[in-house]
């Protein structure tokens, strides 16, 4: 009996770390696909003088976040 019950033991952390791996894969899919759509969507349809606009922006404001902390 103990040797069933260790098996189905093992068994069970075998699958607990496939679910765990599944759920990351899809996760980090989801959040790819995401980026390429909001990339493809939207920083695609600026102009490059609103792309450089919003990098100086968004430089400026992690330096000033940077002084914060």
């Amino acid at each position: 009996m103990k040797t069933k019950d260790n098996a189905s033991k093992s068994r069970s952390w075998a699958i607990v770390g496939l679910e765990t791996l599944v759920i990351v894969a899809l996760s980090l899919y989801i959040a790819f696909g995401l980026g390429l759509f909001i990339k493809h969507h939207c920083w695609d349809t600026l102009t490059p003088q609103q792309q450089d606009q919003i990098l100086e922006q968004m430089s400026r404001s992690a330096q000033e976040n940077t002084l914060l902390t």
